[in-house]
């Protein structure tokens, strides 16, 4: 979880989020990188018990080569001495407070209940023991960063030393990628703009402001910029990949089907990059090569249900029935369940936190 807090220059507290209670909880209004799973009663499947989990309410993680943005806002009180000195942490526990109470302290609440327990749902009530004690787990800071702000913004003099301009760009970059993931692709193209005005031929802010105006809609300013990219680095995986979406979206399915046959020279085993061929292929009526695509997605991952999808398509237009049948049958077995994302409702109306971060874009 993130741990944020803001003082001015007298020690005086402005805002703090994440911090930890006397008795070792979690500010439960932090931003936290976790999942929360949930059971049949839309209970937080918290006790090990995992064997009983069927939906999530949110999941927040950092992918590889990813990052993520986490927002707050400070109101300034009247007579705050400045410069104010903003500090965050990444934390790390092993187990939460409450798991670890419940494993050296839990009981079974003895006052009598009608609540549900069987083989799919527990919904007993547990209480700690005051005469026992839980260990207090370690907490490791993974990463942080101080900087000091003044009316006019942040002072050259960071805390722990002023970036050089490459790793300047590079944060800047990975906002804005934290943005994009968010879905909030005006403040992502911004913030690429704002980098590319310091270093106007920087390749990846050239190629996420193309990937953030191409999922914004912005066709046309995408495809400017991925024309002049591709031109000048002919090989690039990452580039190919984006102009065979902007390619696909104008319905030039063989030049994205030739931009994704370099990729997939590079990266043979992404199955994202053989489903997107094996639609191309379909699309193209060829689907010798379509099924070929489906084949190689599936030996990647046998379990991959767009894999499936795509096959259900193909093996219909060929007129293959009975295949087309068990890549149906295959498709739905690994189909997500629509009808657990209704048990997500009662958990949020009892843990607005939880409601909180479901939204990809919030503030603290």
């Amino acid at each position: 979880w993130v741990d944020f807090e803001a003082e001015d220059a007298g020690g005086r507290r402005l805002v703090s989020s994440g911090a930890l209670d006397d008795e070792g909880y979690v500010d439960p209004g932090a931003h936290f990188y976790r999942s929360v799973p949930i059971d049949r009663s839309s209970q937080f499947v918290n006790k090990r018990n995992v064997h009983d989990w069927v939906s999530t309410v949110y999941s927040h993680v950092i992918k590889p080569g990813a990052s993520d943005a986490v927002h707050y806002t400070l109101d300034i009180p009247e007579g705050v001495r400045f410069p104010l000195t903003v500090k965050a942490r990444v934390q790390y526990r092993k187990f939460n407070r409450w798991f670890t109470n419940w494993v050296f302290r839990g009981e079974r609440s003895s006052q009598p209940t009608t609540a549900r327990i069987d083989r799919y749902v527990d919904e007993g009530q547990w209480v700690f023991n005051d005469d026992k004690t839980a260990p207090d787990i370690p907490v490791v800071t993974m990463a942080s960063a101080n900087v000091q702000l003044s009316p006019k913004g942040a002072l050259p003099g960071e805390t722990e030393g002023p970036p050089d301009e490459a790793v300047r760009l590079e944060r800047v970059n990975d906002y804005g990628i934290g943005l994009v993931i968010q879905k909030n692709f005006r403040e992502a193209e911004k913030t690429f703009r704002t980098g590319l005005a310091r270093d106007p031929e920087n390749r990846l802010l050239r190629l996420n402001l193309a990937r953030s105006m191409l999922s914004e809609g912005n066709l046309s300013g995408a495809e400017e910029l991925l024309d002049s990219l591709i031109f000048e680095f002919p090989k690039d995986p990452k580039i190919r990949y984006f102009h065979a979406e902007a390619l696909t979206q104008k319905g030039l399915y063989q030049g994205a089907i030739a931009d994704l046959e370099e990729v997939a020279r590079f990266y043979p085993y992404d199955r994202k990059v053989r489903n997107e061929l094996a639609r191309l292929f379909f699309l193209t009526d060829d689907n010798t090569r379509a099924t070929e695509q489906v084949k190689l997605a599936l030996q990647i991952d046998p379990e991959n249900m767009g894999a499936y999808y795509n096959g259900l398509l193909i093996e219909t237009a060929m007129g293959r029935d009975e295949a087309a049948k068990e890549a149906e049958r295959q498709y739905l077995r690994f189909k997500p369940d629509d009808e657990v994302l209704s048990l997500v409702g009662p958990y949020r109306l009892l843990d607005p936190f939880a409601s909180r971060e479901l939204q990809p874009t919030h503030f603290h």
